[in-house]
């Protein structure tokens, strides 16, 4: 279940809010599995079906997360550096806080991010409630998770210092049976 709220999440952090989305990606998985029985916390997936469906999540994510690191609050693209831009690490850690939900919610530190400016970028992204109330909110791995964030951010502007070039492109491809930090 998601904290907070009474939605649940199966397999990696697939969200079942109800939503088109969700449903469309789910049923694509999983067409003899009722979601409704799933949204109300009544189903099992095994490590297989939540690799399928991690699988199926990712490419969205990576166009949302892509679209979130590129553009403002209000959907107006920033004039500056964009996800394509950045290193393999730092994109890595993005949609692992996209996929968090915290990088969503960040919007200054996004624009900082877009102008290229790497350490005021990552104090911002921790400048949160969610950071500073993690122990009391009982979410106390939030905090290694977004320090991580905010380190890639940092080291950013040394990949770019040491005449790190723009990646021209993301490709979705089928993941392994590996945690998110491994993938290459």
């Amino acid at each position: 279940m998601e904290q907070g709220s009474n939605i649940f999440t199966v397999g990696y952090g697939h969200l079942l809010d109800g939503g088109e989305q969700s449903r469309r990606i789910f049923n694509t998985a999983f067409p003899k599995k009722d979601y409704d029985e799933f949204a109300m916390g009544r189903g099992v997936l095994t490590k297989e079906e939540a690799m399928t469906l991690f699988n199926l999540d990712l490419p969205e994510r990576i166009e949302e997360v892509a679209h979130l690191t590129g553009h403002d609050k209000y959907g107006k693209p920033f004039n500056g550096l964009e996800f394509k831009d950045f290193s393999l690490n730092l994109r890595k850690h993005l949609l692992d806080s996209t996929y968090r939900g915290g990088w969503g919610y960040s919007h200054k530190a996004r624009e900082l991010l877009a102008a290229g400016k790497f350490e005021e970028a990552a104090t911002e992204f921790l400048n949160s409630d969610e950071y500073r109330n993690a122990e009391a909110m009982g979410r106390p791995g939030i905090r290694p998770r977004m320090e991580a964030t905010a380190k890639a951010i940092r080291d950013e502007e040394f990949y770019k210092g040491a005449g790190g070039k723009p990646i021209e492109s993301v490709e979705a491809k089928p993941l392994e049976d590996k945690p998110l930090e491994t993938i290459d």
